[in-house]
């Protein structure tokens, strides 16, 4: 037998749940991001944005995300993921 969760059990864990932070400016962001800095500006996890630098990094995925390899850090150029972002914005023509 499943039980329903009631419609307060339901809003007590919206409540519970921590705004979002209002999103950065780009032009915030240092000229060559991090991994991390640019998952915070994307909104996604670190894993997602590692996997996209290394795959065109690796030359396997052109339209990942440009990145750069410098020391053993991978570092990703804020104008060219701006120009990425706009490129995939709904009604704009890649």
């Amino acid at each position: 037998m499943t039980t329903t969760p009631s419609p307060d059990s339901c809003d007590r864990s919206l409540a519970k749940r921590r705004p979002r932070l209002a999103a950065r400016p780009l032009s915030d962001y240092p000229e060559l991001m991090t991994i991390a800095e640019a998952a915070t500006y994307l909104r996604v996890k670190t894993s997602t944005v590692s996997l996209l630098a290394r795959l065109h990094l690796g030359g396997l995925g052109q339209d990942c995300l440009p990145a750069v390899r410098i020391g053993n850090e991978i570092r990703i150029s804020r104008d060219r993921l701006a120009h990425g972002v706009k490129a995939i914005e709904p009604g704009t023509d890649r």
